[in-house]
């Protein structure tokens, strides 16, 4: 695996966990989940949901839905940037 490779399944996962525990979703979906699904925190805490979806996107990155995964990573990118600079405050 290419620090390339290990960067963008870094930032999928990132972009993932913050959304499924942090945000509301589109249409509420992240809080629905959240509500109906504890899994045990899973869906409540960043680095438990962070572990799990790493392995997911792994196994998605051996797979040809290689593209869903760089979507998530191009997203956590754009969150890890807006909160560097400091637009999400």
């Amino acid at each position: 695996m290419s620090v390339l490779d290990l960067l963008i399944l870094a930032l999928a996962t990132l972009y993932a966990a913050y959304a499924l525990v942090k945000t509301h979703g589109p249409f509420g979906v992240f809080v629905a989940l959240r509500n109906r699904l504890p899994l045990g925190g899973l869906t409540t805490c960043m680095t438990c949901a962070a572990f799990w979806l790493a392995l997911l996107f792994w196994a998605l990155w051996q797979t040809p839905a290689q593209p869903v995964v760089t979507v998530f990573a191009a997203a956590g990118g754009a969150v890890f940037l807006a909160q560097y600079v400091g637009l999400n405050q």
